[in-house]
């Protein structure tokens, strides 16, 4: 398990923010299934309602560091 967590963490760049995320990862480690990669799968339908406003839809787009 702190293998895979150290995995997950690695991405974090400042080094006290990636010990804290690992920290707090690691507590709760049996919440997390990390024996297999799985993919969540629902069959409860669901609907998202937004009154009268259509869905929000963009495409992607490239933007400065400073930006995002």
């Amino acid at each position: 398990v702190s293998a895979v967590i150290q995995d997950a963490v690695k991405h974090v760049n400042h080094k006290h923010q990636r010990q804290q995320l690992y920290e707090i990862l690691h507590k709760y480690n049996k919440i997390f299934d990390t024996s297999t990669p799985t993919i969540a799968k629902t069959t409860i339908p669901h609907t998202i309602r937004t009154a009268d406003n259509p869905p929000v839809n963009s495409r992607p787009y490239r933007g400065s560091e400073q930006q995002q």
